[in-house]
């Protein structure tokens, strides 16, 4: 599966790590390196992990790119009304199909699934 991850810091860093590690192709969309437009032209399945105040601005910048794909937000808004900022993506890309995963839980226990005794189910291996 080819995964464009927008933003590779701890979120973003960490499970695109993790996905390549597991063998599916994974894109990196940064300011400083490949454009967010290249990481998400043709991938399978985009992780937002940017701040979550940046979300809907990247988002009404690359809708054209985003509407229709599988966009799964791993953001936190902590500052705004809400913890999410769906009703404004929604509105910008309708056709996406988005989901909200990893933002429950520290980059940390991504990172290793059993610090502190955690081991979340979405990190099990079978």
């Amino acid at each position: 599966m080819r995964v464009g991850v927008i933003g590779a810091g701890n979120i973003g860093g960490t499970l695109g790590r993790m996905w390549k590690a597991a063998g599916h192709e994974v894109v990196y969309g940064t300011r400083d390196a490949i454009s967010v437009k290249q990481a998400v032209q043709g991938a399978d399945v985009v992780l937002l992990a940017i701040p979550g105040n940046a979300v809907v601005e990247l988002v009404r910048e690359h809708k054209a790119d985003l509407d229709g794909a599988v966009i799964v937000d791993a953001t936190n808004d902590f500052g705004g009304p809400s913890m999410n900022v769906w009703p404004q993506m929604s509105k910008l890309v309708p056709t996406a199909k988005l989901y909200r995963a990893f933002n429950s839980y520290g980059w940390d226990v991504c990172a290793d699934p059993e610090l502190g005794g955690q081991q979340p189910d979405m990190l099990r291996r079978a």
